[in-house]
């Protein structure tokens, strides 16, 4: 079993700003779920950005997010990838 990640506190603190930036709502959760984000937190700073899904409903075959809440995430990505590389 591995033990768990904790997500870099600078990127967490990064992706909250720019969701404010864009008027997104922003929450910080502690995902239970087995990602990516667990092995490469092992190697540099990580964060998720999470959208909503229809009915909290995640990780499953009816899992759905609307195009505009993609739109968001992928925002939410771009802007704190290019804050990062500044």
């Amino acid at each position: 079993m591995d033990a768990p990640a904790q997500c870099a506190e600078g990127v967490v603190n990064i992706v909250i700003a720019v969701c404010g930036e864009l008027g997104l709502p922003a929450k910080k959760m502690i995902s239970r779920a087995y990602h990516d984000s667990l092995f490469m937190a092992q190697v540099c700073p990580a964060s998720m950005i999470f959208i909503p899904c229809r009915g909290g409903i995640s990780h499953r075959p009816d899992e759905y997010s609307s195009p505009e809440q993609i739109r968001n995430g992928v925002l939410v990505l771009a802007h704190t990838l290019a804050k990062l590389a500044a």
